[in-house]
C-alpha cells in the first residue's frame, strides 16, 4: 500500500487528534503517571465520560447551524 493511501485512511481524525493534544498534555501526562501511577485512573475515566457528550454534540451542532 502506498504512503498516500495510509494518509487517506487516517483522514481528518489524525488532524483532530494532533490539534487536540499539545506538548503540555504529553509532558504533564507523563509527569503525572510517574508521580501518581494508577491513582489518577479514575479521574481520567471520569474526564472522558464527561467530555464524550461534548465531542459527540459539537460536530452535530456545527453541521446543523451552517
Amino acid at each position: 500500500m502506498k504512503l498516500t493511501k495510509y494518509f487517506a485512511l487516517l483522514g481528518p481524525g489524525i488532524v483532530w487528534a494532533a490539534t487536540s493534544i499539545g506538548v503540555s498534555h504529553i509532558v504533564q501526562a507523563t509527569r503525572a503517571g510517574a508521580d501518581f501511577g494508577f491513582a489518577l485512573l479514575g479521574f481520567i475515566i471520569l474526564a472522558h465520560v464527561i467530555k464524550y457528550p461534548f465531542f459527540l454534540f459539537g460536530p452535530q451542532y456545527l453541521w446543523v447551524n451552517r
